[in-house]
């Protein structure tokens, strides 16, 4: 009953029909419910809502998904790159697991989350933890953009094999997107001397390639 309560304001915050439709079958096969116990909660929930004059069936994903890139638009048909698959595995553990979401937090910050709808998710569920009111509707309020709010739909539908491999996928994940933030900044840094080098600024250059040296051996200490 409680999975069921946690999605539903995800269910309706769906507004293209045949997406929600298919999310509806993935949840009622899911949690081994009917989905006319789906469709009647849905319809509760936003009774409710039309009750406190809120809009809790009006968030679009828009139409274009397919034509826009990973960082933006979570929904398109190609292969994610495993960076961002595994972000979105983080960000599903700290929906569906407290213990792991804990983790996760204390490992990361929302700034090593890719930017857009990802790193904006992320913001949301580390405030909401730090602010002990931690619930899908409370989430789907601090979002504001419609594909940060249908990653958070998304995301939140896992099975429970999913969840018998929260150790492994917390682990492997938070070391996939620890090495992609490394990687990101040598290349920026790389970039960096290249440009005190063409600008005369020697001293300014051998400092940031100790540091630069420093964070190649961070990368090497996580291989």
């Amino acid at each position: 009953v409680r999975a069921v309560d946690t999605l539903i304001p995800l269910l309706c915050a769906i507004e293209h029909e045949v997406e929600r439709e298919v999310s509806i079958k993935k949840v009622a096969a899911t949690l081994a419910v009917s989905e006319d116990s789906i469709w009647t909660e849905i319809r509760q929930y936003r009774r409710q809502m039309g009750k406190r004059g809120l809009r809790g069936d009006r968030i679009s994903l828009g139409r274009n998904n397919r034509e826009q890139d990973f960082h933006n638009k979570p929904n398109i048909g190609r292969i994610k790159p495993a960076y961002l698959q595994a972000q979105e595995t983080l960000l599903s553990l700290c929906l569906l697991a407290g213990d792991a979401r804990r983790e996760i937090i204390k490992e990361l910050s929302p700034e090593q989350f890719t930017a857009g709808a990802h790193r904006e998710l992320a913001r949301a569920i580390w405030t909401a933890e730090i602010g002990k009111g931690f619930s899908a509707t409370h989430l789907l309020a601090q979002l504001n953009s419609p594909e940060a709010k249908a990653l958070l739909s998304q995301l939140a539908l896992q099975d429970d094999y999913f969840l018998k491999r929260k150790e492994k996928n917390l682990r492997d994940c938070l070391l996939m997107v620890k090495r992609q933030q490394l990687m990101e900044q040598i290349k920026e840094w790389q970039g960096q001397i290249i440009s005190l080098e063409g600008e005369g600024k020697s001293a300014e250059r051998e400092n940031l390639l100790r540091e630069l040296r420093n964070l190649q051996k961070k990368l090497h200490d996580l291989a």
